[in-house]
């Protein structure tokens, strides 16, 4: 614990004597006058609480709009000012697989081992909102000891009407590189700040891991928001740049890429760390064939929520950057596809992303086109080469919901059509070969 005044002081009674003089008999009366005066009186405060970002925008709509933010506490009360209105309807969701271990980045913290951390989300809906006109907001969290965590003042907005000129920044592959710093805060400084973030995947390198997406500093590493937000110098003083302040005001519509997939989840065993949960997904179908094997120990009652969580665990996920945002709801696929429209663009999201892995063909490890000799007759140490994580083709549930997409008035009467897919199913270099399609396993 650590002492701070509060921001809102304190009245104290402090009793003054008042000499009167009394105009029947010039006697001298004293008598004491109760008068209310400010004092300061301290604050406890726990030094371990902090806000983890700033707010920022999601999910605009013709009069409203989405502000998210995140504490290391949960807090008893959080608001969002915006203009005249005050609202406290908040809801407050703890993400559960934010962790660090022995490879995080952050000034003054190592870990020995896999650790959790406590991360709050928080998100309000500004509502009433009105289409070209900018509003003033703030929001605030109050922890368990009764002291309010306030953000500084920003700018929301609803979404755009229709012919409305538009600046988007189009970007990806942040991924705590360190030029991303100087690359948005030269956004702003040289165009301004945009009016939408089309992110289209790799927000980070591995997403269970925490200080990658709010603290991390060390080696010149910035994390997400820290990048997007303006606040690099704050983990890392003395860096000549700070980021641009973006997300602050600018609604952000995501893609997943195939770094926001965690592979096999298996933080129980000795040597699981995250980068090697990162890399060590399979393919669902392969979970799923090898829970038919387990399912009388793992779910002797047959419970449906028990038997995906378990192919999940087995194969792949994608539930951190999930938590993280809140994009449309609109097809079978959730959130992990979309559409929707920002003014004359109508954007759509597509999941078309696969594991990374090495060209080497010599059998010393796993690659993109053979499994290592050492485990050929282990088909669970197998990585199955670049497979894909989301099925795509004609005959996927995803193709499907775009076909319908397409069919839509509103798809056909955009003026702008954007499509976002992390990785291109054509083009040059090490990322695109093999051909980005579904792999043909040969058992030799």
């Amino acid at each position: 614990m650590k002492t701070k005044f509060a921001n809102a002081r304190s009245l104290g009674l402090l009793c003054l004597v008042a000499t009167l003089a009394a105009c029947d008999d010039d006697k001298i009366v004293e008598i004491e006058v109760p008068v209310e005066v400010p004092v300061e009186i301290p604050v406890m405060v726990n030094a371990e609480h902090a806000m983890l970002t700033d707010p920022f925008l999601q999910l605009p709509t013709e009069s409203s709009v989405s502000v998210v933010w995140f504490t290391n506490f949960e807090g008893t009360e959080h608001t969002l000012q915006y203009g005249e209105t005050t609202t406290t309807n908040v809801v407050t969701t703890s993400l559960t697989r934010m962790m660090e271990d022995a490879s995080s980045q952050q000034f003054g913290k190592t870990y020995d081992a896999v650790s959790y951390r406590s991360v709050f989300r928080h998100e309000a809906v500004a509502e009433g909102l009105t289409q070209g006109e900018r509003v003033e907001y703030s929001v605030s969290s109050k922890d368990e000891d009764g002291f309010v965590f306030a953000s500084d003042t920003f700018t929301l907005a609803p979404a755009p009407a229709k012919d409305a000129p538009l600046k988007i920044l189009l970007t990806s592959d942040l991924q705590s590189k360190k030029n991303v710093v100087a690359n948005y805060q030269k956004v702003v400084e040289t165009v301004g700040v945009p009016d939408a973030v089309l992110f289209a995947g790799d927000f980070v390198n591995v997403p269970d891991r925490a200080s990658e997406w709010f603290d991390q500093a060390k080696d010149n590493a910035p994390g997400f928001f820290p990048a997007l937000q303006g606040h690099y110098q704050k983990y890392l003083p003395g860096f000549p740049y700070n980021g641009g302040e973006i997300l602050q005001h600018s609604p952000l519509f995501g893609t997943i890429g195939n770094h926001e997939v965690m592979g096999r989840y298996r933080p129980t065993e000795d040597d699981y760390s995250l980068n090697g949960g990162f890399n060590d997904p399979q393919p669902a179908w392969y979970a799923e064939a090898a829970y038919e094997q387990v399912k009388a120990d793992v779910n002797p009652t047959d419970d449906a929520q028990i038997k995906a969580q378990w192919i999940a665990d087995q194969s792949h996920n994608q539930n951190s950057f999930l938590d993280i945002f809140s994009f449309p709801d609109d097809g079978q696929g959730g959130e992990e596809y979309y559409a929707t429209v920002f003014g004359d663009v109508f954007i759509i999201s597509m999941n078309v992303s696969r594991i990374w892995r090495s060209w080497s063909v010599s059998g010393a490890s796993k690659s993109k086109f053979v499994e290592s000799l050492s485990t050929l007759e282990d088909p669970s140490q197998w990585g199955f080469g670049e497979f894909l994580f989301e099925r795509f083709d004609k005959d996927s549930e995803q193709y499907a919901w775009l076909e319908s997409v397409m069919q839509t008035d509103a798809f056909k009467n955009a003026k702008y059509k954007v499509v976002m897919a992390h990785q291109g199913v054509f083009g040059l270099g090490d990322n695109t070969v093999p051909v980005l399609s579904q792999p043909v396993m040969q058992l030799v």
